[in-house]
């Protein structure tokens, strides 16, 4: 959901580049191992991790610090990353950053949509 809001037309002008900025990291990033030590850990247990990763937002010239962050879900047993989350650090919809009970939040939520099988799958 918040993908989809920072990229409807009206906010094309200070958000327009966030697909290809994500498509860009992952193009680079191409392996679970890649992803997984790229990041900034935020929670961790046994198996999963939850990661936050900064993306350049160039429509605004703020770099890494006053760009995109990616809140991402690595699965260690299945070698899945899940996008669970993404904000602007400035701008209209730019977010300081995120509680421990959001992340909480976001994550038993994608827990329950993996089950109910309402996630959409990208193969690198």
């Amino acid at each position: 959901k918040s993908l989809k809001s920072l990229t409807k037309p009206k906010h094309s002008n200070i958000y327009g580049t966030l697909k290809k900025e994500i498509a860009d990291f992952f193009k680079q990033h191409d392996t679970f191992e890649k992803v997984f030590n790229k990041s900034y850990m935020l929670r961790e247990n046994a198996s999963v991790r939850i990661n936050k990763i900064r993306l350049d937002n160039p429509c605004q010239n703020s770099g890494g610090s006053g760009g995109f962050r990616l809140i991402t879900l690595c699965d260690k047993r299945s070698t899945e990353v899940a996008l669970l989350y993404v904000y602007p650090k400035t701008g209209p919809l730019g977010e300081s950053s995120t509680s421990t009970d959001f992340l909480i939040k976001i994550a038993k939520r994608y827990g329950e949509d993996k089950k109910a099988n309402k996630l959409t799958k990208y193969i690198l």
